[in-house]
């Protein structure tokens, strides 16, 4: 009885072994089955936008070029004083960068649009740090009217930088939207300085062209619904990649001894793991419905946050809101100029400033400038002194009104309104 026992604790130790290897080749089985199908080339088509056929975008990138092959040459004359030989210096640059900045306005005449092949990355970045260059020789050509005393052609070459960063992103994505944006900005810094030297012509002029540039400026939806796509080419890029499952197959890959230390290489390697397993196509088409659903609330008003939850997958896109800031701010500011330029004519014309913005319409302007921080509201205004000064202002990102307190820009809660720097 007992010999029989004993005889018979091998063999079962021998079939525990073999349904022990069986269940593990089935794991082993199931989870090359799950890799290999959750890892194929995502089916996944890519809208492509028509090109212009002659887009200004092409303009815009041979003015950069020929811009970076200007070679300046300062003449070092004996006796020459300071002031002068600063003028002198900006009459040289407007002179050999004119061919460059005719090419960039022919640009602005026509039909525009990114091109797609922008979208993928390594072909995204090159030639922006050439368009802000090309922003800073506008805003010398700028500075060399102003030291001329010829304030007008100074508001045009800032004119031509700002319609430069506004017409900039349109069917480009994040990363062009903010290029955009940062141009705007240098066009707009202290384009006000140039509104009290502007005779009642030269104003109309500049309203006019204010009026055909915020026509340009594509919706802050656009722009999110554009790094959407962006977003899934660069993924599809990856996961059609010759030796993709290779590379997902080698965990020594993953490592990257640069970001991890001891501690969280367990975690990390169990983060690799699922994602090497995770389904591809579900991930791309999660964040895909996310720039939809994103782009569609930023059709609305300037709020400062959104609803709109940032998928955590391992293929989590931006959190494209966060740009919206941006976009609101440039607007905000070309309200601001728009409104002065009207408030300096209407002075022009009555020899003070009106009570309330709505005099301002239609001679001057078509309708009450909205505040882009005020959820739909105006411009704040007041008139002082009797009409002889004013009181302009945005609410700002905090979308509160603080009096005309001028804020910080630090982040979303900035306190302060937004004012036009003289």
């Amino acid at each position: 009885m007992t010999r029989s026992t004993h005889s018979s604790q091998p063999h079962s130790r021998l079939q525990a072994f073999e349904i022990a290897l069986l269940v593990l080749c089935a794991v082993i089985v199931v989870l090359a089955a799950v890799f290999l199908i959750n890892n194929r080339p995502p089916s996944i088509t890519v809208p492509v936008q028509k090109m212009p056929k002659d887009n200004g975008w092409d303009d815009f990138v041979k003015a950069a070029e020929m811009i970076e092959n200007v070679q300046h040459t300062v003449p070092d004359s004996p006796g020459t004083t300071v002031e002068s030989l600063y003028v002198r210096r900006y009459e040289l640059s407007k002179r050999d960068f004119a061919p460059a900045l005719n090419v960039l306005r022919r640009g602005f005449k026509k039909p525009y649009l990114h091109p797609n092949d922008r979208f993928v990355s390594g072909t995204a970045f090159s030639p922006y740090s050439a368009f802000r260059e090309t922003a800073r020789v506008l805003l010398g050509e700028a500075n060399y009217f102003e030291q001329i005393e010829q304030p007008g052609g100074a508001a045009n070459s800032r004119l031509d930088c700002i319609e430069f960063g506004v017409t900039l992103p349109r069917g480009g994505s994040m990363i062009t939207a903010l290029v955009g944006y940062a141009i705007e900005a240098m066009g707009t810094d202290r384009f006000a300085r140039l509104l009290p030297k502007l005779n009642p012509a030269e104003l109309a002029h500049v309203a006019g062209r204010l009026e055909s540039i915020s026509k340009k400026r594509p919706p802050y939806s656009e722009t999110v619904l554009n790094q959407g796509l962006t977003h899934t080419k660069e993924s599809l890029q990856i996961f059609r990649a010759p030796g993709h499952l290779k590379r997902m197959l080698n965990p020594y890959i993953w490592y990257d001894p640069d970001t991890w230390d001891r501690m969280t290489i367990p975690r990390e390697l169990w983060d690799k793991a699922r994602f090497s397993l995770a389904n591809k196509t579900a991930l791309i088409r999660e964040n895909e419905a996310y720039h939809k659903e994103a782009a569609a609330e930023q059709q609305g008003p300037y709020t400062g946050d959104s609803k709109v939850p940032v998928p955590d997958n391992a293929l989590s896109p931006v959190d494209v809101v966060a740009g919206r800031l941006k976009y609101a701010k440039g607007e905000a500011v070309l309200a601001l100029i728009q409104t002065e330029v009207a408030l300096r004519r209407y002075h022009f014309a009555h020899n003070r400033y009106p009570d309330k913005l709505a005099q301002l319409v239609p001679a001057y302007v078509k309708s009450v400038p909205v505040d882009p921080f005020g959820r739909g509201k105006p411009l704040k205004y007041k008139p002082l002194d009797g009409g002889k000064d004013f009181l302009l202002y945005s609410r700002g990102p905090n979308l509160r009104d603080d009096g005309g307190v001028p804020g910080r820009w630090r982040g979303t809660d900035t306190a302060g309104d937004l004012q036009l720097t003289k």
